[in-house]
This record gives C-alpha cells, structure tokens and sequence, in this order.
C-alpha cells in the first residue's frame, strides 16, 4: 500500500514538473517605451504640439544586426493620447557616449516644419555596440535633432523618461497547475481501487 501511494504521489509531481517550462536562455524581445511632454514652444506638426503629450512604445530584438536597425517591431507614437504612427520605416539610429548617446527615431512624417527625426538624448549609450542595455533614463525629446528647418522655424523640444526592458515571459499561474495535480491525484487514486482481470476472475 505504502509503494503504491509513494508511486502516486512521484507521479504527481512528475507532472507538475513537466508542466513548468525549463528556464532556458532565449532572445527574448527588448521593449522601449517613453512618455513625456513637450515644452510650449513646439511648432504643431504630426508628431508635435505645443504642450501636448508625447508617447512611444516599440520592440528590438535584444541584439542587433546593425546600427542602425529596421529590426523594429510593435512600434506606436501617440500624441496627446491619440495614435498618429503605428511604423517605422527608417528604423532607430544608437549613439554612443563619445557621440551623445540616446537615440533617434527615424518615422516618415509629412508636414511643414520637415521634422525628419525624433531625437531621444540622454548621456547613456543603450545599443550603439549591437547590444542592448536596459534601464529608466530620463530624456530630452528634440525634433530633427535641434537644427532648424529650411523654413526657418526652429524645431521643438520637450521632455519626458525612457525605459528599456525585456519582454515578461508569463509564468503558468500555480493555481492552475495545484489543480490539475489535485485533478490528477483523484483519477489515480480512483484507478487505484478498480480490481484488476486477475481478480475479477479469482
């Protein structure tokens, strides 16, 4: 009887264990997300407003190809909480120290003022080298990159944080698993009980 119910219980748990997925190193998908504001002497374009609340959201895979990349995946820009882009052909641009670090966003965007760049700064290098590093920075927001357009306005600027993370992996909910072990341990235990051929026929 004790074998038996020792054998039971093994059982259990090698389903258990079968059903918790090994930790194996994978590429897991690095997301950047920002938010911030812009400051009120920002000229109105598609991706700009004086005033108005920027927001960006997109995925890179956690090494790059090159620098810059098209790898980008997922990608969303909102302004003022309306999504005005859900592209980005031009792909991002890293910067190392030495040159400034951030990065820039390179959308298609029509408009007036040619804004051409969104440009990210802070002095944090999170991908020049092909290698993404993760973190919370706090940044600058600047349309191409501060130089003034051929019309003569001078791109805005604002402000606002940048974090960079990898992707969760969803873990199998425990309560789930205790059920379906509990499920399990029922079923044997009822099996347990049926007599067999030999007996049914002693």
């Amino acid at each position: 009887m004790r074998i038996k119910q020792t054998r039971i219980v093994i059982a259990i748990l090698a389903f258990v264990a079968a059903l918790v997925p090994p930790s194996v190193a994978s590429a897991s998908p690095i997301t950047f997300t920002g938010s911030g504001t812009w400051d009120q002497g920002t000229p109105t374009t598609a991706f700009s407003q004086a005033g108005a609340t920027w927001q960006f959201s997109f995925s890179l895979p956690e090494t790059l190809s090159s620098n810059p990349t098209t790898q980008v995946s997922d990608f969303s820009y909102l302004l003022n909480g309306t999504t005005v882009a859900t592209s980005l052909p031009g792909g991002v641009l890293f910067y190392s120290v030495a040159n400034g670090g951030g990065f820039d966003l390179y959308p298609t965007i029509n408009n007036t003022s040619d804004v051409s760049v969104l440009s990210f700064l802070f002095p944090n290098d999170v991908g020049s080298n092909l290698q993404i590093l993760g973190g919370t920075f706090q940044t600058s927001i600047e349309l191409n990159d501060g130089i003034t357009t051929a019309d003569g306005l001078t791109p805005g600027s604002g402000s606002g944080t940048v974090t960079i993370a990898s992707a969760a992996t969803p873990e199998p909910p425990s309560v789930i698993l205790l059920g379906t072990a509990l499920v399990l341990s029922a079923s044997l235990i009822r099996s347990r009980r049926v007599p067999g051929r030999a007996n049914l026929h002693g």
